[in-house]
């Protein structure tokens, strides 16, 4: 479970598989959004404003994930969110390389 303030703002989680959740979650909405992209359909701007909060709820997320937390995942949490994370940065040159020829 993402951990969270009473602004709704992520503050930790409660261990790795929920941080490899969230980062897939994103991961899908880059992806809906690199293929709208290429039909050039825009992003809303609420859901990218959405997107930007969880990205920097992300960026909250992955530096509070503890040592305790860290310690306790087993090998196949770690290995899903190495590949989760592999995916992420994929999406994110494609979509980088898709807004740099407009």
């Amino acid at each position: 479970m993402i951990i969270r303030d009473e602004n709704g703002r992520a503050t930790g989680v409660e261990n790795i598989s929920d941080l490899t959740e969230e980062i897939s979650n994103i991961e899908k909405i880059l992806n809906k959004a690199l293929k709208n992209k290429k039909k050039n359909i825009p992003m809303p701007q609420d859901e990218k404003d959405a997107l930007k909060l969880r990205i920097e709820d992300l960026k909250v997320l992955m530096s509070s994930a503890s040592e305790e937390i860290k310690n306790g995942a087993n090998t196949m949490q770690i290995i899903s969110l190495i590949r989760e994370m592999a995916k992420l940065k994929k999406i994110t040159e494609n979509l980088a390389e898709c807004v740099k020829d407009d």
